[in-house]
């Protein structure tokens, strides 16, 4: 039975026709429309060219494909007028200005030595789906991989083969890790699973924060003694049940501290909970004894707490600050 889907739709004048085809281990686009000229931006004139291979009556230009999106809009052409040939390929994967049809070695160890850019799968649409705005868009593109300093977002869409392309030789790394418990956590659908991975993040976080909060006087005389000078003493106890205030007027540096533990089995449960509900964090779920913008009060404070968590639990945290 024929594939309904490819069917090509009725036009009311003949569409602007896109092939995207593989030349070597790369992308890119032949083209078909109705205009003798064109326009581009520029500096990307050479990303456009005669197609001079055996089907160029039926595609007369070639745009690369990483600039075919802006091409077409530079050059007036709505998405309902685009067409796609169903002899596209399926799908092709790229970083910055690197484009592949594969995750081949070669792409995979570049990407890895550019320090991890954001990652795409991209895939021509060929049977007119829209986008959220309900457009036929030329191509779909899919944030695969997103690295920071303090966590990583890896797709839900990634499959397992591609998991294996980008990580083999970096089984070490965090970023293996991440992509394993998206994995894992595609296969948890029990309900009470996940209550048990909620309860345990939550638990463990209780724990954390009661040592903290047993040992705030500690903590504040340790944050005291640091900064004696900027203490003032007031004539009662405020609502967070102590006796003084710090100036904590350090400049530009209002921002906010993340807290994390180094806790693999902990690790493990927020990682796969955080796949599951994309209302958790990467970080731990507790607070420091002094309220304060300040992100130099919050390092300190923490130091201290890090230290008091060590000795009374043997845990180990590490936290990293984002300033506002």
């Amino acid at each position: 039975m024929e594939n309904l889907r490819q069917t090509k739709p009725d036009f009311t004048e003949e569409p602007v026709k896109l092939y995207y085809y593989r030349t070597g281990g790369r992308v890119a686009v032949k083209l078909k429309w109705n205009k003798k000229t064109y326009t581009y931006r520029v500096g990307r004139g050479r990303e456009v060219r005669l197609n001079r291979g055996n089907d160029r009556n039926e595609y007369p230009y070639i745009v690369s494909v990483s600039y075919i999106e802006d091409f077409l809009y530079q050059n007036g052409v709505r998405d309902e007028d685009m067409w796609v040939d169903p002899r596209s390929i399926d799908i092709f994967y790229s970083f910055r200005d690197k484009v592949s049809i594969n995750l081949t070695p070669s792409f995979v160890a570049t990407w890895w030595n550019y320090d991890c850019p954001d990652l795409y799968r991209h895939t021509p649409n060929k049977y007119r789906d829209t986008n959220l705005l309900g457009k036929p868009i030329c191509h779909f593109s899919n944030k695969l991989v997103e690295v920071s300093f303090s966590a990583d977002y890896i797709g839900d869409s990634i499959t397992e083969e591609e998991v294996k392309a980008l990580t083999n030789g970096y089984e070490h790394t965090r970023i293996y890790r991440t992509m394993k418990n998206v994995l894992e956590a595609k296969k948890i659908n029990d309900e009470a699973k996940i209550a048990e991975l909620r309860e345990k993040v939550v638990q463990f976080d209780k724990k954390i924060q009661k040592v903290i909060d047993d040992h705030k006087n500690e903590i504040f005389d340790y944050v005291k003694n640091r900064y004696p000078y900027r203490c003032y003493w007031l004539p009662e106890p405020n609502q967070y049940g102590y006796n003084f205030h710090i100036d904590d007027d350090f400049g530009l540096d209002c921002g906010f501290i993340y807290i994390q533990t180094s806790d693999k089995e902990y690790t493990q449960n927020r990682e796969l909970l955080r796949q599951i509900d994309a209302y958790v964090f990467p970080w731990m779920n507790i607070s420091l004894p002094y309220p304060t913008q300040s992100v130099t009060l919050k390092k300190v404070q923490f130091d201290k707490a890090k230290e008091i968590v060590q000795k009374e639990l043997g845990i180990e945290l590490y936290a990293h600050m984002v300033l506002d």
